[in-house]
């Protein structure tokens, strides 16, 4: 009798947690819903800090709206409530975007999305589908467009299982992520290219978080640079990408995080479990156990010396090179990878209201790249960490939130780009920075938000590109200058399904 209450008093233990959670609900990182530009703000005006800033997307858990009672704290709480079906457990919403573009010609372009999420305490399904014309004009679009000239240009964005019980997270399936500052691209794993599907562990305690990535990535034709010089072609080559991290967490104000990650793969190499052990060094098995792949290590600090002001620092080690053998220079012949970027970011600080941020980005020559192309660090060409190699970039973003229900933005970039793609093949050539030919550039992008309510948002947004070969010409814009006049429209219904 004993020992069967000692099993009903374990098990109540197990299930207690198991049924108690909060629901899982994931803010996405979508660009248009300007979500994440708000959070900014409230880092850095001191009013919230997540637990984790460093690691997105974040949960309607850590949303910070329902304790903030600016309009704009509201707005953003009613819209996820909406999106979310009003907090039923079951939700159905489509999403429709009508666009007006003028580039070289005044042309009009349209999206609809449609999603379902089921939500209860310990487990989320979900799946976005989303159908936009603009994907017709991306050369990089991870998806069939063979019958675009009709009207099937649609793909699945995100689709998963995750399941949340007491301090574990295991998530499979599609979605977005970014590790680093929030509203920038990361270095080592950004919101850049198109969602692909992946495996997630995380745990979290009260001051660290680990995490456990794996993903299967498009199959490619590769090339290998040889020690010989010569160049060999593999045909349909497999590509895994895998990766761990650790955020710490000191204090809110007080942060910082370490990532390591892998792309392996070859002709007919298959997936390998020695990657995932999350306690293992990427880089000691491949000295060890001639586990052969290519290496990326990140750290990352985020630190508010003041309620009113944040720093930011990130640094990406691809490769260093050292002289370790008597009489060879090898640092005078090949060249380091490595990626930075440090921002200062204020808010409330000049103005109430004003966000604003300082960056410089450096992303060395041939950093993500490898003389096995299966191992370059991009999903179909979009780059898994920051989209571009052999650049430079000093970034000033203003953002204004007083004149809510009116949202204003600005962002200015003037930088310098090598002649490098993400694609290219590593011949350990050292260049001079940025390889010639060089390409300067300014690009400045201003957009003006009004949000009506919760269902329907009108936006602006002007576009000047020096040269308009630069990553955030997507869709292949051909005129320097560029209008998007949008308006979007979120129909939602919630059902209380058990």
């Amino acid at each position: 009798m004993k020992s069967i209450k000692k099993i009903i008093v374990l098990i109540t233990l197990f299930l207690f947690p198991l049924f108690s959670q909060t629901a899982q609900k994931y803010i996405y990182l979508d660009k248009d819903s300007y979500t994440y530009d708000y959070y900014d703000y409230l880092v850095n005006s001191g009013k919230y800090v997540p637990d984790y800033v460093l690691f997105q997307p974040y949960t309607t858990r850590q949303d910070s709206a329902k304790s903030e009672e600016s309009n704009a704290g509201r707005y953003f709480d009613d819209y996820w409530n909406h999106f979310y079906g009003e907090n039923k457990n079951l939700s159905l919403h489509l999403n429709l975007d009508a666009k007006v573009k003028k580039d070289d010609t005044i042309y009009g372009r349209y999206r609809a999305e449609g999603a379902v999420h089921y939500v209860s305490s310990y487990i989320t399904l979900a799946n976005r589908t989303t159908v936009d014309q603009d994907y017709k004009y991306d050369k990089n679009f991870a998806g069939d467009l063979s019958k675009s000239d009709h009207w099937l240009y649609g793909r699945v964005n995100e689709a998963y299982i995750n399941l949340n019980f007491n301090n574990f997270n295991v998530f499979f399936g599609r979605m977005k992520r970014n590790w680093g500052d929030l509203n920038e691209k990361s270095l080592i794993l950004s919101s850049t290219p198109y969602s692909y599907d992946h495996f997630l562990f995380n745990y979290t305690a009260k001051y660290f978080k680990l995490s456990l990535l794996y993903a299967p990535l498009e199959n490619m034709d590769a090339l290998i640079y040889n020690k010989d010089t010569t160049i060999t072609e593999v045909k349909d080559a497999r590509k895994h990408l895998v990766g761990h991290r650790l955020d710490i967490q000191f204090t809110k104000n007080i942060q910082i995080s370490f990532s390591e990650m892998a792309v392996y793969g070859g002709e007919n190499r298959s997936f390998e479990w020695a990657f995932m052990n999350p306690m293992n060094f990427y880089y000691a098995l491949q000295r060890n156990d001639q586990k052969y792949m290519s290496g990326l290590w990140s750290a990352e600090i985020f630190w508010k010396p003041l309620s009113q002001i944040t720093l930011y620092s990130q640094f990406l080690l691809d490769d260093i090179v050292v002289n370790n053998d008597p009489g060879e220079d090898y640092r005078a012949q090949h060249p380091d990878r490595l990626g930075l970027n440090f921002t200062i970011k204020t808010a409330d600080y000049f103005l109430d209201g004003l966000n604003s941020s300082i960056s410089y980005i450096r992303i060395w020559n041939r950093t993500y790249q490898s003389r096995r192309t299966w191992e370059n660090y991009h999903y179909r060409n979009r780059g898994l960490g920051y989209p571009c190699a052999s650049c430079e970039e000093f970034k000033i973003k203003l953002a204004y939130w007083n004149f809510f229900p009116l949202f204003i933005k600005n962002e200015t970039i003037i930088a310098r780009y090598g002649d490098v793609e993400l694609s290219d093949l590593f011949m350990l050539d050292k260049e001079p920075f940025p390889v010639p030919p060089v390409t300067n550039n300014i690009i400045n992008t201003l957009d003006l938000v009004y949000f009506f309510n919760e269902n329907y948002r009108l936006s602006a947004q002007f576009i000047y590109r020096k040269n308009v070969n630069h990553y955030s010409n997507q869709f292949g814009d051909k005129d320097n200058f560029v209008i998007n006049l949008k308006f979007n429209a979120l129909f939602s219904l919630g059902i209380n399904a058990d």
